[in-house]
């Protein structure tokens, strides 16, 4: 009880991009330098919260934004490829840096599709930020495992969710994760509306889902590093199955083209393993930019 009472909570505040588009994000402050927490596919900024308590108590300033189409932000019925959420991401960047002293260079932490976001925006923007961090993606090239997207359509369409009963979800994610904090949960509960008769809706409507699916398939990371020139750190989930091995192998690949990246592997860790281990993940990013690859 004394620890909810003195914890650090965020500033939650709106801005509109150039897009036009609402954009909500929880600021924490702080004396060093900034990171922007950018969340996967039809996820939401606060299941990034426990990583950003855990960096604001190490003094780092901290920006969660919810990407279009999720969480409390607007949620136009098109425009959600790289070029849009990366426009996005650059103007939050900038309205940081030009309203509040010290944002300047921020380093990027993405997960799962955000992985890919800040790779690719960090690609086409590197003189605005000082690194990168990669939560579980952009790392592997999806369409050379799934050749077509007819495939991916099929294999990684989200499930229905609408109108299933808010306890029963609740549930799910509590007995799926018994290990994660409370924190935690309410960050993946948050990834739905929660309707008047009790049952739920994704903010992420399933067009929008689909949109973003199919540039995610069609991305190809490799690229994207032989041509970003920020150090990197990739903290990826490792277990036996195929797609650590696809990870692995395409993780050595990176290496052998870019010097200044650094992978950090969590055996038996779940996908959003900077839920599960927001005090080991911000440890190990603080370690980077005070004396390795994010200096």
């Amino acid at each position: 009880m004394f620890l909810n009472l003195v914890r650090t909570l965020p500033k939650t505040q709106t801005f509109e991009s150039k897009l036009g588009v609402r954009i909500s994000y929880d600021l924490w402050e702080g004396t060093q330098r900034g990171l922007i927490l950018v969340h996967g596919l039809a996820s939401n900024a606060k299941l990034f919260w426990p990583l950003a308590e855990e960096l604001s108590e190490l003094g780092y300033r901290v920006a969660a934004l919810d990407q279009r189409g999720h969480g409390r932000s607007d949620k136009p019925d098109s425009g959600y490829g790289f070029d849009e959420v990366c426009s996005d991401l650059f103007d939050l960047a900038e309205y940081l840096s030009s309203t509040i002293e010290g944002w300047s260079n921020p380093v990027l932490v993405g997960q799962s599709w955000g992985a890919s976001v800040v790779l690719e925006e960090a690609r086409r923007s590197s003189d605005s930020y000082s690194g990168v961090v990669l939560i579980d993606g952009g790392v592997v090239p999806m369409f050379k495992h799934i050749a077509t997207w007819e495939e991916c359509r099929e294999r990684l369409a989200p499930p229905d969710l609408i109108g299933l009963p808010y306890v029963t979800f609740e549930g799910f994610v509590r007995s799926r994760h018994p290990d994660w904090s409370e924190d935690a949960i309410e960050g993946t509960l948050a990834n739905m509306e929660l309707l008047p008769d009790g049952t739920i809706r994704p903010h992420l409507s399933r067009s929008n889902h689909m949109e973003i699916l199919k540039g995610l398939w069609s991305y190809d990371p490799i690229e994207a590093f032989s041509l970003m020139p920020l150090g990197s750190l990739l903290l990826l989930a490792w277990s036996q199955d195929e797609m650590t091995d696809a990870k692995e192998y395409w993780a050595k690949e990176i290496s052998t083209i870019k010097p200044d990246v650094k992978t950090k592997w969590f055996k038996g860790a779940d996908h959003d393993l900077h839920a599960q281990h927001p005090k080991e993940v911000a440890t190990i990013i603080d370690q980077e930019i005070k004396d390795g690859v994010l200096r």
